[in-house]
């Protein structure tokens, strides 16, 4: 739930973000004009659905992942995870999905 109402105030910026690279519009306030003329309000979120299909698998994967890494941390040194041992999780945990959750965003 989190991520959705993250990508609610993230995904016109990404909007924006993709019209300037792929040179459609000279300027962000050039592309907030257009995106408005064209689309109305609603088409700075015409990304709004794909963005949620790349994010949800990585969420689920990282979670998957991160929970798995701190259960193990407190299985084999039988004590909570400290600061560095979550720091080093998020760490393992972010860099895998990444590598398998890439594709999905290429294609």
């Amino acid at each position: 739930i989190s991520d959705s109402v993250y990508w609610l105030v993230r995904c016109p910026g990404e909007t924006i973000k993709t019209r300037l690279q792929g040179n459609v519009d000279p300027g962000p306030l050039r592309s907030i004009q257009n995106i408005f003329k064209q689309d109305g309000f609603m088409g700075f979120y015409r990304s709004y659905l794909p963005l949620m299909q790349l994010d949800l698998p990585f969420t689920a994967i990282n979670f998957g992942i991160y929970s798995a890494y701190k259960a193990f941390i407190e299985v084999s040194a039988g004590r909570d995870p400290n600061t560095s041992d979550l720091f080093v999780g998020g760490f393992i945990a972010a860099g895998f999905t990444a590598g398998i959750t890439t594709p999905l965003s290429v294609a």
